[in-house]
């Protein structure tokens, strides 16, 4: 039961998420500058992340993934995709942002790779 004046809002992800941080490089469409964050949670259709580069809903990026082989972080692989900002919030009293991207494409293998972690977690 929820108070009045709550809003519940529904889940619109496609995937499960787990709770992970991952190092990613990211170059929104358009610019020549590489930006770096860690993530705070993916999933096989998207992930999420927090970072000083403000990019509108709707941007689109490349982004390439250092994603662990195991869940003990002992061997990392690279993942290249491509993805668009779903959602951008500044977070308060910083010059940060936690954004939100959906996945738009990557390699079937990548994607298996991505899976076959979230499954072992």
């Amino acid at each position: 039961m929820t108070k009045p004046g709550i809003q519940v809002l529904k889940e619109r992800r496609k995937s499960r998420r787990v709770k992970t941080t991952v190092f990613i490089s990211f170059q929104p469409t358009g610019s020549n500058k590489l930006f770096q964050a860690i993530t705070n949670n993916i999933g096989k259709s998207g992930l999420m992340f927090c970072s000083s580069c403000f990019m509108p809903q709707g941007s689109k990026l490349t982004f390439e993934l250092y994603q662990p082989l195991d869940s003990k972080k002992h061997t990392l692989f690279s993942i290249f995709a491509n993805g668009q900002v779903i959602w951008i919030r500044k977070i308060a009293k910083t010059n940060e942002y936690m954004v939100g991207i959906q996945i738009t494409k990557i390699a079937g293998e990548s994607q298996d790779r991505i899976s076959s972690y979230i499954n072992k977690r």
